[in-house]
């Protein structure tokens, strides 16, 4: 039986190849925010500080995946400036994301050729 790839798998790779920055960023925020946690469960205050440049960097990468050529470094270390930046495009950016999801569940829905 031979798989035939997804349409969907060009767009895809894309996507990550124009947005390598904000998924850099994303893993970074993630181990962050692991690392964060790991310090915090054990009353290490560290983990504070820790876990704002994780949600700093969780918010940067949002942006960057919005637009990935936005110079998120001008936005320093303000949380509220990000917060607000991030505030503007929620509702846009959900549009976007929803009609993804739709495509790519449309595709998995397809059977493949026997």
């Amino acid at each position: 039986m031979k798989l035939r790839p997804l349409s969907t798998f060009p767009a895809l790779k894309h996507f990550f190849e124009e947005h390598k920055s904000a998924t850099l960023l994303l893993r970074v925020a993630a181990q962050d925010y692991a690392a964060a946690r790991c310090l915090l469960l054990n009353s290490l205050f560290e983990g504070h500080v820790l876990g704002a440049q994780a949600i700093e960097k969780f918010l940067k990468g949002y942006l960057l995946l919005n637009d990935p050529k936005r110079h998120v470094k001008k936005l320093s270390h303000s949380l509220p400036k990000i917060l607000q930046e991030v505030r503007e495009l929620s509702s846009v950016t959900s549009v976007r994301i929803c009609a993804t999801r739709r495509k790519i569940c449309e595709e998995l829905r397809n059977p493949l050729p026997r």
